[in-house]
């Protein structure tokens, strides 16, 4: 297993702060750019000159050393190589710097993020659901082995250009076959946290949390949209109390495709009743 020397780790947070040349790591990795930072950990595109190919390497920030960190990242690390799933980048390798910083390397994912996406506003409603559809499926695909993402937003939404989708960020994950194991949730994104979360209610943590965060992406795939039925959807998803929601993910997909196939349905009725009275026209 290689590792990252401390001198090694320093010109990482160079290349983080100025997006400088590439620099080589341990002769095996070259870093070429950073691609996002978190709380505890930062993200950086490499080269694996060995296996040829292209990686993502997080690294726990300089200078972390609070138990609960570590043990936290550690987790992440253990949770992220159990998710062996469709949808979800794989883990490659992981290890610890020569001054303690635990890192690890896992699929390089291209593409572009949902919140990109979004704000851009050139795709159409059709594509985004599409979108949130794949979306669903590898959320309910995790939930089934007993994973809940806990963090679940438009920028941890990855769509490549064949319109395949990829979640990332599973660092919050929750178990649902030993909850009690789980240390407590109190963290997440503003907007997309359930009540239940906020308020620490450990007991009830599961699928429900996400079904909240699927509601509000799709309030926000639909954006002025004024489809009565996708909207009533959305909000069930976003119920503020969990037992007012979807029980599942599995349920909210069965919604959004029944509101899908309506909206289908109205739209070839109301293009028929144009071609029609068109037709009049001409007589």
């Amino acid at each position: 297993m290689q590792s990252l020397s401390p001198a090694a780790c320093e010109r990482l947070r160079a290349v983080y702060l100025s997006d400088s040349t590439p620099i080589a790591v341990d002769d095996r990795y070259e870093l070429l750019r950073p691609l996002g930072r978190g709380g505890v950990g930062e993200v950086f595109l490499a080269r694996d000159r060995k296996l040829r190919r292209s990686v993502a390497i997080k690294l726990i920030l300089d200078g972390t050393r609070w138990p609960d960190d570590l043990e936290d990242f550690r987790r992440e690390i253990y949770l992220t190589a159990g998710l062996s799933l469709p949808g979800v980048a794989p883990l490659f390798d992981a290890g610890e710097t020569d001054d303690g910083r635990l890192y690890y390397t896992m699929a390089y994912v291209q593409g572009t993020d949902l919140r990109t996406i979004l704000t851009g506003g050139t795709k159409p409603l059709s594509f985004l659901l599409d979108v949130f559809e794949q979306l669903c499926r590898i959320v309910q695909t995790a939930h089934t082995r007993g994973f809940v993402h806990c963090d679940l937003k438009p920028e941890n939404v990855m769509i490549g250009t064949a319109g395949d989708v990829t979640v990332l960020d599973w660092g919050l994950a929750r178990s649902t076959r030993r909850p009690a194991a789980e240390p407590a949730l109190i963290a997440g994104t503003p907007g997309y946290v359930p009540p239940e979360v906020l308020r620490s209610e450990r007991a009830r943590i599961g699928p429900r949390v996400d079904v909240y965060a699927l509601g509000m992406i799709l309030r926000e795939i639909l954006g002025d949209s004024k489809d009565r039925r996708l909207r009533q959807v959305c909000d069930r998803a976003a119920q503020a109390d969990p037992a007012r929601r979807h029980a599942t993910v599995g349920a909210l997909l069965a919604d959004v495709g029944k509101a899908r196939r309506s909206r289908a349905v109205a739209i070839c009725a109301a293009a028929l009743a144009f071609a029609v009275g068109l037709g009049l026209v001409l007589l």
